[in-house]
């Protein structure tokens, strides 16, 4: 497994992927892969449902989860945009992020960050925190703080200058920042206010996976591109199976269909040689991925598609 440092992503020599790649998660929500040697975006829709909690990265050492949530049913939308009828979801934002390690001693550590949306609206820190379910909030809601845990592993850090981002880290495996936002495009009351993210650097092995993290395997960008998509889903068919292959139990649960967390050894490795899908090896065994998903209309109008 590679190491990530402060500002880059660097890659162990045993590891097919040599790019420095950064990811995002934005607004209802879009998710980004950028960092390619050719200036290649690969950009892509996942959306899930309402208060459930999502696999968005699965690795040998590290998961990270979402939760996502749409509008309160006595919410009152004063404006939406436009509907230009190829829109087929219902949104959802993200407002949780859990991120799950294993340390250098083999256990298992958790971060959770929780975005409290009237604290946002009042203007004031807005995020409650806990590491291994104890309430760390206090130590990381000034101006300019900085926590490390016990173990000296992970540190989260307050922006100095934004009252609503937060730096997390982890050492040899993840940086990330995470910052609160409010829905612009449709209106409502009470506002929707959410999180966004950016990975700015990441440690991974080739299997990866997660609704985000399969995107970072050797190869995906290339088979993404190369898939015809349906106008509408905005890329949805690049995530591999469907929406409940990546529940969790639990926002600090690495208990997803796809789950690569604390289970796979290190001498797994990827089969691309005379396949076009990817196959999982473990000695004499060959685990064959879900098949990329397919989607078709059913219908008009959002949520109007089945995907298999």
């Amino acid at each position: 497994m590679g190491d990530a440092e402060k500002g880059k992503c660097c890659y162990g020599a045993s590891d097919i992927n040599q790019h420095c790649l950064s990811a995002s998660g934005r607004e209802d929500p879009h998710f980004q892969l950028k960092g390619f040697p050719d200036g290649k975006v690969l950009e892509w829709d996942f959306h899930g449902r309402h208060d459930l909690c999502y696999c968005m990265l699965s690795d040998t050492k590290l998961a990270l989860t979402v939760h996502m949530f749409s509008l309160a049913p006595d919410a009152r939308i004063l404006e939406r945009p436009e509907d230009d009828g190829l829109n087929f979801f219902e949104g959802t934002w993200m407002d949780r992020l859990g991120i799950m390690y294993i340390d250098e001693r083999g256990e298992e550590k958790s971060i959770a960050v929780v975005l409290n949306s009237d604290l946002d609206r009042a203007g004031k820190p807005p995020f409650d925190v806990t590491f291994q379910g104890d309430d760390i909030t206090a130590a990381v809601s000034a101006l300019g703080s900085d926590w490390t845990s016990p173990d000296g592993t992970s540190r989260i850090r307050c922006s100095a200058d934004r009252v609503n981002a937060l730096s997390v880290s982890v050492a040899g495996l993840l940086e990330m920042e995470i910052v609160s936002d409010v829905e612009k495009e449709l209106i409502a009351n009470p506002p929707v206010h959410f999180l966004n993210f950016e990975i700015k650097a990441i440690a991974n092995t080739a299997n990866v996976h997660g609704f985000l993290g399969q995107m970072y395997a050797p190869g995906a960008l290339e088979e993404r591109l190369a898939m015809g998509t349906l106008e509408g889903l905005r890329h949805r068919e690049y995530v591999e199976g469907t929406d409940d292959d990546y529940l969790t139990s639990g926002l600090t649960s690495a208990d997803c269909g796809f789950s690569r967390f604390g289970q796979v050894p290190e001498n797994l490795v990827v089969d691309t040689v005379g396949s076009p899908r990817r196959l999982f090896s473990m000695g004499d065994h060959d685990i064959p991925a879900t098949k990329s998903t397919l989607c078709r209309l059913v219908g008009k109008g959002r949520n109007s598609f089945v995907c298999m």
